[in-house]
């Protein structure tokens, strides 16, 4: 596994030094459209360069056309090579690490592409045809929206999904059913089996049914949880056919080594992880929670099943999500009965639709039924207390210790049972109830974690914008500006994450220095889908001296329509908790100025011998009215105004506040060539260390009112 690291990191530094045109030779093994463009997995790969020649697994080539090429044929590409991207902020989504551990190297945008063979098995050609067929048929015969859930569930087309519905299926926690699993092919594997068996003898239907479900399995481009469906179901109908008893726990392992060996990388994926958890929790622990409980009740067996499999992926959803479903059993309970009819009115409806565009209206109307049901079902829940908890990702302590209890309580429980008690009697009745809420509660605390006991501050990683975080060891949440210029959607994909991997669902102020895009865009995010968010703000604050702008009023009157309060600081306000003062300094009300970047709030938090400054993007106008004022002492941290433009950060305003180290905001090659290198020799030449969130990613504080220390994510 480490090889395979260290190849990848050879990977990319050969090709990141090389800027020009390269040339691509390999296999097509996958094809996808996503966002208009399509996506093209190589293997066996060779890459040319103008001075050497660079081998690899697997590559990902994007194209903005269909090139015509079919799975299984080689080709050469021309095409430039786009680095995967980092996360930047903890909680972010790691693109490098998620196509790594697909063992997929490199991504390459696809200028031209040319057949150099055709595929020696047309069969793969024929089923990607078939695969384009069907999903553009479900187009035909279906509004686009249900078309796009039917693509997924049936076709492993994710690409147009709905981000709506999609996140209420994630909250509801019935998204594995967007994922082609062992499910589906239980459904379509004994169904053909059960139409072909009334014809043939059992061993000829078990080889029929197992090539139609390896079919349907290349056709939706074998995702990891597929690929261990497709070997569970070949080992059972290999016992069957030979007449051996199938154990689904060494089916279980037989498949994860088949996988992991090709590759290792799949025990990070987070697919893997939890379609192999699911399996396990049927095979291991449910055995002995149904005898622990011995109901004869079918609903009841069926509520342990889902609930026992919600608790055992937990950590690997809360490492995803950081949000824990919280009626997740319930709804599945629903759910799960209607996946057959949906997935067969899905199945015969696309097919017929190929050939008749009648007869699929007729037959996807039960599919849409129930996926309406879904949704219905979803939003029903959604409108309930408590739909979503957010509680962040779990430490690796805190994962080993809840994995370390279940074993325990299971190990408890199958003693229990040997023992044979009689559960007439009361006592033992209460005994194994009060052992299940024990069991429970220590699992909660797990989850739940420990707050911080520090003040701990985060210049979160934006792009060219600015957004900081401050956690008061009294458990505020404070927010100071929102937003970014070359990142879109930083809310959704920057902020949010990271917050909510930190279990904060509340803000209980949001101070906004100044309103420009770079400091506003998040908000903006923030008003146009509230509830979507899941981040419940209390409180907006503003600039006195803008609050009678158009732009503030509208801001203003936002947050009144969502039920949320808003205050204006000038000097001399103060925000405090407990220990923790968060002080005004600029602007007065009638400092004069026409730029609105001199109007930015500049404020002072204090917290027992630690002080850091918050200028905003104010300008040398801004920092000689902070000297003349006299408000202003020396600092340990400063947040570099303007992202480190030369108009700010004077050598007269340094020496006022005498920083140990400064913080910009700002992003990675911006146009603006943020931070100027005039303000970096300045902090150099005063003794100030530096951090720039464009190196570091997010770069967080912690301080006990007595010393402080500085972590970046990146570095």
């Amino acid at each position: 596994m480490e090889n395979m690291q260290q190849n990848y990191a050879k990977f990319e530094e050969m090709l990141s030094a090389h800027n020009g045109t390269v040339e691509i030779y390999g296999k097509i093994s996958g094809i996808s459209n996503k966002d208009s463009s399509y996506q093209y997995e190589l293997k066996n790969v060779r890459i040319h360069t103008d001075r050497e020649e660079i081998g690899c697994k697997a590559v990902s080539v994007v194209c903005c056309e269909n090139m015509g090429a079919s799975p299984g044929d080689t080709v050469a590409v021309t095409g430039s090579y786009q680095m995967f991207a980092n996360a930047r902020n903890p909680g972010n989504f790691d693109e490098k690490n998620y196509y790594h551990t697909m063992g997929i190297a490199g991504r390459f945008m696809g200028e031209t592409m040319v057949i150099t063979g055709k595929a020696r098995f047309p069969a793969a050609a024929a089923l990607a045809g078939m695969r384009n067929t069907l999903n553009e048929t479900l187009y035909r015969i279906c509004n686009e929206k249900e078309a796009a859930l039917f693509g997924a569930i049936l076709l492993g087309e994710k690409g147009r999904l709905d981000p709506v519905t999609k996140s209420l299926y994630i909250g509801g926690g019935i998204a594995h059913i967007l994922s082609i699993s062992g499910l589906h092919l239980s459904i379509i594997g004994s169904g053909i089996f059960s139409l072909v068996r009334r014809r043939f003898l059992f061993a000829t239907s078990g080889l029929i049914s197992a090539a139609a479900v390896l079919a349907f399995g290349i056709m939706a481009g074998s995702p990891v949880s597929l690929m261990r469906a497709l070997i569970m179901f070949s080992i059972k109908l290999l016992a069957e056919v030979t007449g051996r008893t199938y154990d689904l726990v060494l089916a279980t392992a037989v498949a994860a080594f088949l996988i992991l060996a090709d590759n290792p990388f799949y025990i990070f994926h987070t697919g893997f992880q939890l379609s192999f958890l699911a399996v396990l929790g049927i095979g291991i622990p449910l055995p002995v929670i149904e005898a622990y409980f011995s109901t004869d009740r079918k609903i009841l067996k069926a509520f342990q099943s889902s609930l026992g499999i919600t608790v055992l992926t937990c950590p690997v959803i809360l490492n995803i999500y950081f949000e824990i479903p919280l009626y997740s059993p319930i709804i599945n309970l629903l759910v799960i009965p209607f996946m057959e009819v949906m997935l067969l009115s899905g199945i015969f409806a696309s097919i017929a639709g190929s050939f008749v565009v009648a007869a699929g209206y007729i037959l996807i109307g039960a599919g849409c039924f129930v996926l309406r049901f879904y949704e219905f079902i979803c939003r029903f829940f959604f409108g309930l207390p408590f739909f979503t908890i957010t509680v962040g990702k779990m430490t690796g302590r805190s994962i080993f210790l809840y994995y370390l209890v279940i074993a325990a309580a299971v190990l408890v429980m199958a003693l229990v049972n040997k023992r044979n008690l009689d559960e007439n009697y009361r006592k033992v009745r209460l005994m194994k109830r009060g052992f299940i809420w024990a069991v429970a509660a220590l699992l909660a605390v797990l989850l739940a974690g420990r707050p911080e006991n520090s003040l701990k501050i985060t210049m979160v990683d934006v792009g060219q914008g600015e957004a900081l975080l401050i956690q008061t060891p009294a458990g505020k949440n404070i927010c100071v500006d929102g937003g970014s210029t070359d990142v879109g959607s930083a809310g959704k994909y920057r902020l949010i994450p990271y917050l909510k991997s930190l279990g904060i669902s509340r803000i209980d102020y949001f101070i906004v220095t100044h309103l420009d895009e770079d400091h506003t865009s998040i908000l903006t995010e923030i008003f146009s889908d509230y509830d979507g968010f899941g981040l419940k703000t209390e409180c907006f604050i503003f600039p006195r001296v803008i609050s009678g702008e158009e732009d503030c009023r509208k801001f203003v009157e936002k947050a009144r329509l969502l039920g949320i309060s808003t205050r204006f600081f000038d000097v001399g306000t103060t925000l405090s908790d407990d220990r923790v003062a968060i002080r005004c300094l600029h602007p007065a009300t009638d400092f004069p100025t026409d730029d609105k970047n001199e109007t930015s709030l500049v404020l002072e938090l204090e917290y027992g011998n630690f002080q850091m400054l918050f200028t905003g993007d104010i300008g040398e106008d801004g920092e000689k009215a902070l000297i003349d004022s006299g408000l202003l002492t020396d600092c340990d941290i400063l947040k570099v105004a303007h992202h480190g433009s030369t108009e700010s950060t004077t050598e007269e305003f340094l020496k006022e506040v005498s920083p140990e180290f400064a913080l910009i905001s700002c992003g990675v090659d911006n146009v603006y060539g943020h931070p100027h290198p005039l303000t970096m020799e300045r902090l150099s030449n005063n003794g100030i260390k530096s951090f720039t969130t464009a190196e570091k990613g997010a770069i967080v504080i912690r301080s006990d009112g007595k010393n402080y220390e500085i972590d970046t994510y990146l570095e």
